[in-house]
């Protein structure tokens, strides 16, 4: 597949640069995004062989899309924002807080849901191509969550919505049995082991107390909203 939608740029058009860390992603996404305003060029994501901008294309915005769900796509998607293109948005499954905060200290103007359609991102890019790009509201907050908590403890909260409900429900429990003895907790961990060795991996976390800290930190956040 060809590295720009299009031919030559023409007078007036904006010229959007895509990159994500699933290539097929940032290449459908590329297609429906390219109208008559707006031309897309696809770029490899950080540590990976794809795409290339071509010589005289010079994008004036970018759009990154990642679920944000490891600590190394998270530094590549910061690694990704650090090139020369300046005004970048971003969509990710992340909930807001620290993961968007890290998106804002790399630089990006707008961070989005991924449930946020594509109408709403072809709105985003109409108001940079105007110049009426306003902060987003939840930048200084996001960006203090994020400076608090840091890397890894940020993927691990940002990864607790996506646990099972009998996942939460025994991390919930866990979590209840501070007051508990040492053996009263592995007693626990030994009967649902399979159930807790799901639910650590969905958090990428090896034990119970990062577990722990990982709902601490996200109802934390969840309290600052």
């Amino acid at each position: 597949m060809g590295d720009v939608r299009g031919s030559a740029p023409e007078a007036g058009r904006q010229v959007v640069v895509v990159t994500s860390d699933r290539s097929l992603v940032a290449e459908v996404v590329a297609a429906a995004l390219f109208d008559r305003s707006t031309e897309t060029v696809v770029a490899p994501w950080p540590g990976t062989s794809g795409s290339r901008r071509r010589r005289g294309a010079r994008p004036a915005a970018g759009l990154l899309l990642s679920d944000l769900d490891t600590v190394g796509a998270v530094q590549a998607a910061q690694l990704a924002m650090a090139g020369p293109t300046t005004s970048w948005i971003v969509v990710t499954a992340a909930p807001p807080g620290p993961l968007w905060g890290a998106m804002f200290e790399a630089g990006a103007l707008g961070v989005l849901s991924s449930a946020a359609g594509l109408a709403e991102v072809r709105v985003r890019f109409r108001e940079l191509a105007a110049g009426e790009h306003e902060v987003d509201p939840r930048a200084g907050r996001d960006l203090a969550s994020w400076r608090r908590y840091g890397v890894e403890r940020a993927v691990a909260a940002g990864r607790v919505p996506f646990l099972s409900d009998a996942e939460r429900t025994l991390l919930d429990a866990l979590e209840g049995a501070d007051g508990l003895d040492a053996a009263d907790v592995r007693r626990r961990a030994v009967e649902d082991a399979d159930l807790l060795a799901r639910a650590l991996g969905r958090l990428g976390v090896s034990d119970v107390a990062g577990a722990v800290d990982a709902l601490r930190t996200a109802r934390a956040v969840d309290a600052t909203d």
